[in-house]
């Protein structure tokens, strides 16, 4: 799924081995240039990177 920049999407799962539990909301920060098919986003204040995006959703204005 092909999400834009600086946009609000939300956890599919649970994400292993950090804090993002099934229906967080985080910052898509985009694609990874030099690992595609990865992308970095913003948690609570904290960049995590190096996660397929097919773990994440799109969510309606409603969520937000």
């Amino acid at each position: 799924m092909k999400f834009k920049f600086l946009e609000m999407i939300k956890a599919d799962n649970d994400i292993e081995g950090t804090p993002i539990k099934k229906g967080e909301i985080v910052l898509y920060l985009g694609e990874i240039p030099n690992m595609k098919g990865h992308i970095a986003l913003e948690y609570k204040g904290k960049i995590f990177w190096g996660y397929h995006p097919e773990v994440f959703v799109k969510i309606s204005k409603e969520e937000l």
